[in-house]
């Protein structure tokens, strides 16, 4: 707003000088050229952020309800727009995310129907390996996760890195179970 009224200022000021006519037309058309670049400059973002919600909701990558994850924000997807996708977190607020954004950047998306929940363990090498894997299938089961297996990930110099895996039907408790299975894996 400010904007418009210094420009508009800023126009009527040359209109107004008792300068020549060849110089106030040139500096009429510099201003012109401004305004031009600003309006070029400020609709890439808003087309490029409406061509991109076009094709995310073309292409069908996600839908409501879908977990994704894009650049450093991760959420269930609560909005799909033209210029922007709502997003909401683990700490219930809102995210919006442009379009672009989702365009020009990987995406992981998790569906409604289930994933993969898992959590890394360090624990020495002075304790039983089968004895941890047993422990570790059995967190996984009592947090609802169901199919459980361990990889061994790391060999380091003092502890042995283990990844509890599981499968969570639905995720509607995806945020709990995580949690879940993080306690679990402690005891």
């Amino acid at each position: 707003k400010r904007q418009v009224i210094v420009l508009l200022g800023a126009l009527a000021l040359t209109i107004s000088l008792p300068i020549e006519p060849g110089i106030k037309g040139q500096i009429i058309s510099l201003i012109g050229v401004v305004l031009s670049a600003a309006f070029a400059l400020s609709s890439t973002t808003i087309l490029g952020n409406a061509f991109a919600g076009i094709m995310n909701n073309a292409m069908k990558n996600f839908k409501l309800g879908d977990f994704i994850s894009v650049d450093t924000n991760f959420g269930r997807v609560t909005k799909k727009g033209l210029f922007r996708t709502e997003i909401q977190t683990e700490d219930r607020n809102l995210t919006s995310i442009p379009n672009l954004t989702i365009a020009s950047h990987p995406v992981k998306i998790i569906r409604e129907t289930g994933t993969i929940i898992s959590t890394v363990v360090s624990l020495g090498y002075d304790l039983n390996s089968q004895k941890i894997e047993k422990t570790l299938i059995k967190a996984a089961t009592e947090s609802g996760l169901t199919d459980a297996f361990v990889f061994v990930t790391n060999l380091g110099d003092f502890s042995v890195s283990y990844k509890i895996s599981g499968l969570l039907d639905g995720t509607d408790k995806y945020f709990s179970t995580k949690s879940l299975l993080n306690i679990a894996s402690l005891e």
